[in-house]
């Protein structure tokens, strides 16, 4: 019975590190989107509303880098650096 388990997780695994991309991706939008909904940018933050209006085009590149690097870095930190490193174990 331990046996038969033991196979099968180690197929599991397989799976998991064969398709650690798209499990990659979907794990980091998913972590994206929570982590927008959590910590929004403050739109009460006097140097940011300065920034927003003496210099528009590099407030707009703040929000759009800061909305990016949600989804982004648990792509590359978390869940790609994971799912790579049970790749030599299999």
């Amino acid at each position: 019975m331990v046996r038969g388990l033991k196979s099968r997780l180690k197929m599991l695994l397989r799976v998991f590190v064969r398709n650690r991309f798209l499990l990659s991706v979907g794990l980091s939008v998913a972590t994206g989107l929570a982590v927008r909904s959590v910590f929004q940018i403050p739109d009460s933050d006097p140097l940011l509303r300065y920034a927003a209006f003496e210099r528009p085009a590099i407030y707009q590149a703040f929000i759009v880098s800061y909305a990016l690097f949600g989804f982004t870095t648990p792509y590359c930190f978390a869940f790609d650096v994971s799912l790579s490193s049970l790749h030599p174990f299999l």
